[in-house]
């Protein structure tokens, strides 16, 4: 690189901007395209530094990079897994839930809302208040010693229960 202009190493335009934040704010971070000596180009995560003399100016760049190419495919081929887990729930009409037990905290597939008919913007992710608002009245108490049991043993213990939805639904129709 020494000697040659940086813009023949990068494969965007987006070079000048990223030289002008090195310059204007003193450094800059992030992902660009990057070209290899054949041609092709690549993913790297640069961190540029303007380096300055004793009176501030600045009197070169450095700039260190990563390629991150392996890394991007991979978060790409996540992207597409999950995306095709969501559309499998939705057509097969399961959702999947995790439970962080020590906040008490739910965190839900897309699925869920909409076997429970919640709304994501308002779920709170509270154990009790999915309870209190989703579930039967009358199967609660079952529930909540399910929970229990994986709390105090780490093993629920097996059950159906009817969604207060369908109460709702049924005393409407």
């Amino acid at each position: 690189m020494l000697g040659r202009p940086v813009t023949e190493f990068w494969a965007s335009d987006s070079v000048h901007e990223v030289v002008r934040a090195i310059r204007e704010k003193g450094h800059w971070t992030g992902e660009m395209t990057a070209r290899r000596k054949d041609g092709q180009p690549f993913t790297v995560e640069l961190v540029g530094t303007a380096v300055r003399d004793p009176q501030g100016i600045p009197v070169c760049m450095l700039g260190s990079f990563s390629d991150i190419t392996e890394r991007k495919h991979t978060e790409d081929a996540l992207r597409e897994s999950e995306a095709a887990l969501r559309r499998a729930q939705r057509v097969a009409h399961i959702g999947s839930w995790t439970w962080h037990i020590r906040e008490n905290r739910l965190e839900w597939s897309d699925e869920m809302f909409r076997i429970f008919g919640l709304d994501r913007e308002t779920f709170s992710g509270d154990l009790a208040v999915v309870i209190g608002r989703a579930i039967h009245p009358d199967d609660r108490a079952a529930v909540e010693h399910s929970n229990l049991s994986v709390m105090r043993d780490g093993k629920p213990i097996p059950l159906e229960y009817r969604r207060f939805l369908d109460l709702c639904r049924t005393m409407k129709a």
